[in-house]
């Protein structure tokens, strides 16, 4: 059992067979993505269609790169975040590897695919050929474009090292999440029963607060909104860990039932609590 009030830290563990196999199974998906890309960029007519391709893409290799991660099981950091910049660029550059091939420039397949120095080769000879043959468009703006698709792709590697996930060393799963929120008088209480507690907090008040699940749409002026997070492992059910951040909710100003929260600002993260007090908060939150 972990002691209340410290703050989970990952413990760097990794099974390097499982880690390797599923890194490998990424990269053969990723390369597919890539081949995918190539394809519709080749068959689609109208050049300012890309973006809605590049989207597509992006949200493709979003959906791979979340899934690898989650299989993977790393609690490496540096080994973890690495996985989707490395499936991410594959992505990328193994379009070039196929326009490579397509345009006969002759350098070789798996070096556009895994060599920055022969992607960059490939690349600079599209620009050259564009430039050569006058098209609408010259050679700056396709480094531009080519920058700006690299850019999409590493900013997909980026949303999925930002997702925070906890991991239960004694039952090898992830944590689970529960949310609830404090409201109106109830946020004074939060503020003034955890400068009670002073420093050395665990939230042992938090079953004495009412919570609202969800929330209702507003439509006069923004609020502010405290949201806890209660992070349990399914099998288990010990060391329990809160999240606690306090939002600004947006007013509904579409009339479509939305409960917008903005301006997010941690307050805690990661903690655990005492199993007495995880135990009441379940029951509240379930």
């Amino acid at each position: 059992m972990h002691t209340p009030g410290t703050c989970y830290k990952a413990s760097g563990r990794f099974d390097a067979k499982r880690l390797t196999l599923f890194t490998l199974t990424g990269i053969l998906f990723a390369v597919f993505i890539g081949w995918l890309y190539y394809i519709l960029c080749r068959i689609n007519p109208i050049t300012f269609l890309n973006f809605i391709i590049l989207g597509l893409v992006s949200f493709g290799a979003a959906i791979l790169c979340a899934f690898i991660v989650g299989r993977c099981q790393c609690r490496n950091e540096t080994i973890s975040n690495a996985i989707p910049v490395l499936l991410c660029y594959i992505i990328w550059s193994t379009q070039w590897a196929f326009f490579n091939l397509h345009w006969h420039y002759g350098y070789s397949f798996w070096g556009g695919i895994l060599n920055p120095l022969t992607t960059l080769k490939i690349i600079n000879a599209r620009a050259n050929q564009v430039d050569m043959y006058s098209l609408p468009y010259g050679k700056g703006l396709q480094y531009i474009w080519y920058t700006a698709e690299l850019a999409a792709f590493l900013l997909v590697a980026r949303w999925v090292n930002s997702s925070k996930t906890y991991f239960c060393e004694d039952c090898a799963d992830y944590y689970r999440e529960a949310h609830a929120h404090l409201l109106d008088a109830e946020l004074e209480n939060f503020h003034l029963l955890k400068e009670m507690e002073g420093e050395d907090h665990q939230y042992r008040f938090l079953p004495q607060l009412v919570f609202v699940k969800k929330l209702t749409p507003i439509y006069a002026e923004r609020k502010p909104v405290l949201k806890v997070t209660l992070h349990y492992c399914p099998r288990c059910m010990r060391n329990t860990m809160v999240s606690v951040s306090s939002y600004m909710q947006d007013i509904d100003s579409s009339n479509k039932s939305h409960t917008t929260l903005t301006k997010k600002e941690p307050i805690t993260e990661g903690m655990y609590i005492a199993k007495a007090t995880a135990d009441a908060l379940i029951r509240k939150f379930a």
